[in-house]
């Protein structure tokens, strides 16, 4: 539902701060089904946090253009419009990967 939510927006409004909003809550939910984090902690954890931890469980799935990326979706004002793209497909990959893995 998030992807999708995405791909509205990058069509309709392209709003950085939507982009932001769903993004952090893709990796939430991610870290949350891969047992990274748990429903009592998450409200603890800022944006920066939530980053840092997805980065270190998936760091080797990644290339280092993606790292970055991932790394600056706090700072999207400076994401320019094809990374948006890039981080649809990105996030897409591995939510359904995870997804399987987890069914």
């Amino acid at each position: 539902y998030y992807i999708w939510l995405l791909r509205r927006n990058h069509i309709l409004d392209n709003n950085l701060n939507v982009y932001k909003k769903y993004f952090i809550r893709i990796m939430k939910d991610i870290l949350i089904l891969e047992r990274v984090i748990d429903y009592k902690n998450i409200a603890e954890l800022n944006n920066r946090q939530i980053v840092n931890l997805f980065l270190d469980k998936f760091q080797k799935k990644f290339s280092v253009n993606e790292i970055n990326l991932i790394s600056n979706i706090i700072s999207l004002e400076q994401i320019s419009q094809p990374e948006i793209e890039t981080y649809l497909l990105l996030f897409s990959k591995s939510v359904n990967e995870i997804i399987w893995r987890n069914l």
